[in-house]
């Protein structure tokens, strides 16, 4: 065996030399079989590591050659194959001293990968290798290796870093410290290395939904099993330094540690710790708001909840009504209750007028009437406000308009849902949204998924009960005359929009255009226009897509464009896409709202905002749901976009929120995956004060509780789950691209799989097979018939993920990494191409039943085209009755 190991010498030096990751990676497995066979005969035998970490020329072993080379994707490939960075160079010097750009980059790479995955040897032998403690992970964010390693990796980890000289107290791009990252992540194992190394407890937060918030404070706010382990550790500290223990101070110990402690003798008798310790002697806790956790299911979350003291009250299923004469007809105010009685049906109540005592005149008996209701104008200054008092006695409600008499119907239907036959517990609640528009936009283009009429009468009813009052028709215009844009009729369009206005939820267009159309196709638009606004009855407010705004945003006469195109223009609110405004704008029409459009997580929304802000004109942000370009969508990096944009309109006191659901072609991502991202605008467009980690840690029981209403089965981590698994193949460095299992879906030859291994695939199996078996197991036990079609798309997508993850992991086995499908075996083509041909029937039935019929060509073209690929000539037979 040494003399066939020794032959494997010379060719790898040569493609080491030459950059050639995937001769290197195929030399290599043929060196670790014939290793691990010898194995089996000798106990002394070398391993894989032993042999790459052999000196082989007077470049020292294969990693130093590929880095003296300059051949960093070999370096790469050889890291992850466990190669040893940490041994020096024969000149003496380390691996990553005085290391070029493009190799610190790699390095970088993998050490996140080491920290995110808990390889600690890994992490350590970087570190030695001269990878700088202090790395961040690029200027947006700021994140240091010690940030990572406390939100995302384990305690030794932790500890390898802080021993290396890693900064204890580094502060990214928002403030927050590893410290702040241990707490968010709940690990008491963490956060107790980090106090007991020094961590500030007083260092706030400056910025994101967090601002202001020390270590402290959200030790004070967690649950018992986080705060009083961790108020304990805090305890035992301050004895420590009260007894002369010199603490551990910034990574160094011994000598230089001595002396760091000398100097900063007096700094440590009032150190960080000591101070939020004397901070909770001296002020005893405020009594908590809310003690019941069922609360947290309300949605949007109220602006103000306070809890009262008392049993809770089952109220009769009858409950009659009284109400205030005032300046808003009573009929009108009879008509909401109306409108909801199918809901207060459903939950086994009914409301009714009191006949005896109809009109609330302050005088009558006192248990008279269960439910009192009052439109107060003078009381409320933001539309849509309205207080709700729960006691045991009665159910008030107060409010400004007709809107916030629906919105607090709405929240008393929510809490009669939660408590069911319990009793409701006595609650008062004030509560106002914080954006005036808050808005779904729905991609309605013919090529992707635009629900059928039944389905979209659902959507519609969700988003009434999320307080979600405008739902936006987005198209783009060609200019080819005579040719309707929608997929539904002009008599759909108008029965949408009364079935919105009912739930007072504005219904309105937002236009864009082709980019082959330009202001010469005035005429043609305008007709367009002009036809699609009559279905709309007149909307008072439209939206204008990028190409459209910006088109406009660019010509001379931008007034008199938007006359010609619009022939509302003077009456009508336009929010228009802001992205290309040029530079040399500087006054915006009254009547115009800019909006910037951004959809990735770390999208800076301030920079721009703050630019709008300074030429006077009205702001809006349009975020995403990230359910597209992929097959699951990606909740993490949802979240983080929705609540940066929040954040940022709160600043500049913005007012409009959009939530855009966009579609891509093919449109396989099923619009199950939009959910999460309409339940997290709806709750910060209301209340944008809500914490990003409060709705990460309930955004799975609002999927439960309000859309798929099964509370009994965890669907909703089941949902979130299947985006897991697919983003976790994401580049961390790179996350706004198209997801890779998508790619191999549809553009094979295009994926570039040099970052991902066969264990990352292997990982996404076993996800994707442990949500199938979960969903299987949830169908057997409901009984709930509306919960078929959402099982479908969520069996379908785990399917393809499966799919596309075998495939994958198949690829990157490979000798090139390449997404060429013909370098498959016949046999797992066979095997893949069977259980797709199944798939593609099951995704085309459950389209034809829940989605327009058109826009499935793109998606069975694409999923033919890998049929194709797999097995040419079955793949012919179902094209052709795909085509029939």
């Amino acid at each position: 065996m040494t003399a066939s190991l020794s032959e494997s010498v010379s060719p790898l030096l040569e493609a080491v030399q030459i950059n050639r990751t995937d001769i290197v990676k195929t030399l290599l497995e043929e060196v670790d079989k014939l290793i691990r066979k010898d194995s089996t005969i000798q106990d002394n035998s070398p391993n894989l590591q032993a042999f790459l970490d052999q000196r082989r020329n007077e470049r020292g072993n294969f990693l130093q050659n590929a880095v003296q080379a300059g051949s960093y994707d070999v370096v790469r490939a050889l890291l992850q194959l466990g190669a040893d960075a940490s041994l020096s160079l024969p000149d003496g010097r380390r691996l990553l001293e005085h290391a070029p750009d493009a190799l610190k980059k790699v390095a970088l790479t993998t050490v996140l990968q080491a920290i995110a995955t808990s390889q600690s040897e890994q992490v350590e032998r970087l570190l030695k290798a001269g990878l700088d403690p202090n790395t961040v992970d690029g200027p947006e964010k700021q994140c240091s290796l010690l940030h990572w390693a406390a939100g995302f990796s384990d305690p030794s980890t932790v500890q390898i870093l802080i021993q290396e000289g890693a900064r204890i107290d580094a502060q990214d791009a928002v403030g927050l410290t590893p410290l702040h990252e241990a707490l968010k992540r709940k690990s008491v194992e963490v956060s107790t290395i980090l106090i007991e190394a020094g961590a500030d407890l007083n260092l706030r937060i400056q910025n994101g939904a967090l601002k202001g918030q020390s270590a402290m404070d959200m030790i004070e706010q967690a649950g018992t099993s986080l705060s009083e382990p961790l108020k304990a550790v805090i305890s035992r500290n301050q004895s420590a330094y009260g007894n002369d223990i010199k603490p551990h101070v910034n990574g160094y110990e011994g000598e230089e540690g001595d002396k760091l402690s000398d100097v900063m003798s007096e700094q440590l008798s009032m150190s960080s710790t000591q101070k939020a310790l004397s901070s909770i002697n001296r002020f005893s806790p405020l009594p908590p708001v809310i003690t019941d956790e069922r609360l947290n299911l309300l949605w949007p979350q109220p602006q103000f909840i306070r809890q009262l003291h008392g049993e809770p009250k089952i109220f009769p299923n009858e409950l009659p009504m009284t109400v205030s004469p005032g300046i808003v007809s009573i009929h009108k105010i009879l008509d909401i209750f109306e409108f909801h009685q199918q809901r207060f049906r459903a939950l086994n109540r009914r409301v009714f007028l009191n006949h005896k005592s109809p009109l609330d005149t302050h005088i009558i008996e006192e248990h008279s009437s269960v439910l009192h209701c009052a439109v107060q104008a003078g009381l409320f200054h933001v539309r849509g406000s309205y207080n709700l008092h729960i006691s045991e006695t009665k159910i008030r409600i107060q409010a400004g308009d007709l809107e916030g008499i629906h919105y607090a119907v709405m929240t008393l239907l929510q809490m009669l849902a939660m408590f069911r036959d319990e009793g409701l517990i006595s609650v008062v609640v004030a509560d106002q949204p914080v954006c005036s528009v808050r808005a779904i936009l729905l991609d309605m283009n013919p090529f992707g998924r635009v629900p059928n009429f039944d389905v979209m009468m659902q959507l519609v009813d969700v988003l009434c009960a999320l307080k979600i009052n405008q739902l936006q028709a987005f198209i783009r215009l060609n200019n080819h005359d005579n040719e309707w844009s929608f997929s539904y009729s002009k008599s759909d369009l108008l029965t949408i929009h009364r079935f919105c206005r009912d739930r007072f939820i504005d219904f309105v267009p937002a236009f864009d255009i082709l980019p082959n159309v330009t202001l010469r196709d005035h005429l043609v638009l305008r007709a367009k226009i002009h036809e699609i606004l009559l279905c709309f009855d007149r909307p008072k407010v439209l939206h204008l897509g990028p190409v459209l705004a910006s088109l406009l945003f660019h010509s001379p006469d931008f007034h008199g464009n938007m006359k010609l195109l619009f022939p509302n223009y003077d009456e009508c609110m336009f929010f228009m896409c802001a992205n290309n405004i040029p530079l040399s704008l500087s006054s915006i029409p009254s009547n115009v709202i800019l909006l910037h459009y951004g959809f990735q997580k770390n999208n800076n929304f301030s920079v721009a905002l703050n630019q709008f802000h300074d030429i006077g004109a009205g702001l809006g942000i349009c975020t995403g749901t990230g359910a597209w370009s992929n097959l699951s969508g990606c909740p993490e990096n949802m979240l983080m976009n929705v609540t940066n944009g929040h954040n940022a309109l709160a600043k500049v006191n913005g007012r409009v929120s959009i939530m855009a659901h966009w579609c891509s072609d093919p449109a396989l991502t099923h619009s199950v995956f939009a959910w999460p991202g309409f339940l997290a605008a709806a709750g910060l467009s209301w209340n944008s004060a809500t914490p990003f980690d409060f709705i990460e840690s309930v955004l799975k029981d609002l999927l439960d509780f309000h859309v798929l209403r099964d509370v009994d089965h965890p669907w909703g981590q089941v949902i979130l789950d299947i985006g897991r698994a697919e983003s976790y193949l994401l580049d961390p460095m790179n996350a706004s691209s198209m997801s890779s299992l998508l790619q191999i879906l549809i553009a094979p030859e295009q994926v570039n799989l040099t970052t991902i291994t066969a264990e990352q695939m292997g990982h996404v199996i076993q996800m994707a097979r442990k949500c199938h078996v979960q969903l299987k197991t949830f169908r057997s036990m409901s009984t709930d018939t509306r919960l078929e079609p959402i099982f479908q798309e969520l069996q379908i997508t785990t399917e393809l993920i499966t799919i596309a993850a075998k495939i994958g992991r198949v690829l990157v086995s490979g000798p090139s990494k390449s997404g060429l499908l013909s370098n498959l075996a016949p046999t797992f083509k066979t095997d893949i191409a069977n259980k797709l041909i199944g798939l593609v029937e099951m995704f085309k039935v459950h389209w034809i039943s829940r989605y327009h019929e058109e826009g499935i060509a793109g998606s069975a073209r694409a999923l033919n085209r890998l049929l194709s690929e797999l097995v040419p000539q079955e793949s012919k037979l179902i094209l052709k009755d795909n085509q029939a």
